[in-house]
């Protein structure tokens, strides 16, 4: 029985929709925990009954549960579906949860997977199920939808949920039904600790889950920051933790893998090119990222920033870090120097170009947000996101003010009418 509030992931249902019957692979995935067994197994199976689907269509199989354990086995797995098609009549809908525990499982989809007979639903948390080489063997027979943690506007269609409580506690659906601080703070701790971590450690057969730990602990205190693994190791070392920073490479990659961090690349903007270093990274969720920080870092500028760079790609943004060049003085003589643009984002024919700025106590920082943004030719939306603009508008330079919950809960903030 479901208890609480139910979050009903509208905008993955849809895309689902929109690709079901299509005879291609769908593949949900996201960091574990974040509800991609309940929105296939729930919400969307519900969604195809109340559309007409029979009951009895549907060939369901959980690979990370221990009694389906030997269905990971290839022969096993095929011989399985095969048997429960026969009971089936016109098209069967094959659910199958983390297919990366099923043996050659590139293979095994390829084989079972017969458009107009079967419609394949799978999910995974790892982003290897979608790498270059995966999808290549897949031969392009393959769509992704790409699930994360609840965003504020999910949550507040629901229940009573403050800004605050989302920039310290996140959005991860166990988390925000916990209820209390504690057993909210208790809850992510235990994910960090037991699912992702241990994860991590058993796929890659990583030793030292200290080290490992570090590893995440200054991606989490970074936040926003520009980084690479030669910094990490630095920082590492002062502490006295030993690590080569091809292993840092490492750790991180597996992070992202795990879907646990993102990386947002640097681009310079008038030159309309990608800088090869120093990349920014990003936590799949600020109450992840304070947890595992034992909430000591709840520093408010960076929570804000890391929760608009993950609202940007639950709404489907591609997201980079803007580099600009401005006319300044270093020693006393004119020099043409980096200012940054904290995100560009893109999706189809639209660009924006976004600071975020949790406060804007006087006009030098205000100007000190607008200047790179006024460097910027083109024509493209130019926006500053705060946490208390009192009404969204434009400026006299025709900068978008808005304020961090407006940008949260609207439809579209890019584009609607002030």
């Amino acid at each position: 029985m479901i208890m609480g509030p139910v979050f009903d992931r509208k905008e993955a249902i849809s895309l689902l929709d929109a690709y079901r019957g299509n005879g291609i692979i769908k593949a949900i995935t996201g960091i574990r925990r974040c509800g991609k067994s309940f929105l296939l197994f729930e919400l969307y199976k519900k969604h195809l009954i109340e559309d007409g689907v029979p009951s009895s269509s549907f060939v369901e199989i959980h690979l990370d549960r221990k009694s389906e354990e030997s269905l990971r086995d290839s022969f096993a797995f095929i011989s399985f579906v095969n048997e429960r098609l026969q009971a089936i009549d016109g098209l069967a809908y094959i659910f199958i949860d983390e297919v990366q525990f099923l043996e050659d499982f590139v293979a095994v989809l390829n084989d079972i997977n017969r458009p107009g007979r079967v419609d394949i639903f799978v999910t995974g948390s790892n982003s290897h199920l979608l790498s270059s080489n995966i999808a290549t063997e897949f031969r392009g027979r393959v769509s992704e939808v790409r699930l994360y943690p609840l965003s504020y506007k999910e949550i507040r269609e629901q229940m009573e949920y403050s800004v605050n409580d989302y920039l310290v506690y996140g959005g991860m659906p166990t988390a925000v039904l916990a209820g209390s601080e504690n057993a909210r703070v208790k809850t992510l701790e235990a994910l960090v600790r037991n699912v992702y971590i241990a994860d991590i450690q058993e796929r890659h057969k990583v030793k030292d889950e200290a080290v490992l730990g570090s590893v995440l602990d200054v991606l989490c205190s970074s936040i926003g920051s520009i980084t690479n693994p030669a910094r990490i190791e630095n920082t590492l070392r002062s502490k006295g933790r030993k690590i080569a920073d091809d292993t840092v490479s490492a750790y991180i990659g597996y992070f992202k893998e795990s879907f646990l961090a993102e990386e947002a690349k640097r681009y310079d903007i008038k030159g309309r090119d990608y800088l090869d270093s120093n990349p920014k990274y990003y936590i799949e969720d600020n109450g992840l990222r304070n947890a595992r920080l034992c909430m000591r870092q709840i520093e408010m500028t960076h929570l804000m920033e890391n929760a608009i760079y993950l609202e940007l790609l639950k709404r489907g943004f591609l997201v980079d870090t803007g580099m600009i060049a401005i006319s300044g003085t270093v020693d006393g003589k004119r020099a043409s120097l980096q200012t940054e643009v904290d995100f560009v984002a893109r999706k189809g024919s639209l660009t924006v170009y976004i600071q975020s700025a949790y406060m804007i106590p006087d006009k030098a920082k205000e100007e000190q947000e607008k200047r790179p943004l006024l460097k910027i030719a083109d024509a493209f939306p130019r926006v500053i996101i705060t946490r208390d603009t009192a009404k969204n508008h434009y400026d006299e330079d025709g900068v978008l003010w808005i304020s961090l919950e407006s940008f949260l809960l609207s439809e579209d903030p890019f584009r609607e009418e002030i």
